[in-house]
């Protein structure tokens, strides 16, 4: 069910340099906070990242996300989280001055954060 599961309790982990895929939870943070989430491919999964249950003050950056089916990312509506400079594969915005950042932000589903500096292309 889960490629990565940190539950309640769990704070100030770093989770880096993953593949994950095939899973209902490419990632699920439940219930614990200041955990780093970066440099992730996370790809085919139902849910890419989600945040629950007082998951808050986590920062998720410099992850692509691929091809996940339900949600790329996605957070109770009550969670204070950051999510920046993310290649997210349904972003549609542009980038009219080429500085590599969509021009609008990403809004994180059913949450109230959003990625300001989406990435244009996946990071290598």
């Amino acid at each position: 069910n889960h490629g990565i599961y940190v539950l309640s309790y769990s704070d100030k982990n770093t989770l880096s340099d993953n593949f994950i895929s095939k899973n209902k939870y490419g990632i699920r943070i439940k219930g614990c906070h200041f955990n780093n989430v970066s440099k992730n491919i996370i790809i085919n999964n139902d849910r890419g990242v989600y945040c629950c249950c007082g998951a808050d003050y986590n920062e998720i950056y410099f992850n692509n996300f691929f091809e996940n089916y339900e949600y790329n990312g996605i957070e109770s509506s009550t969670l204070t989280n950051y999510w920046e400079n993310n290649y997210w594969d349904d972003y549609n915005g542009s980038d009219m001055d080429d500085d590599g950042y969509g021009d609008t932000p990403y809004l994180i589903p059913l949450g109230n954060d959003l990625d300001s500096k989406p990435l244009i292309n996946p990071f290598e």
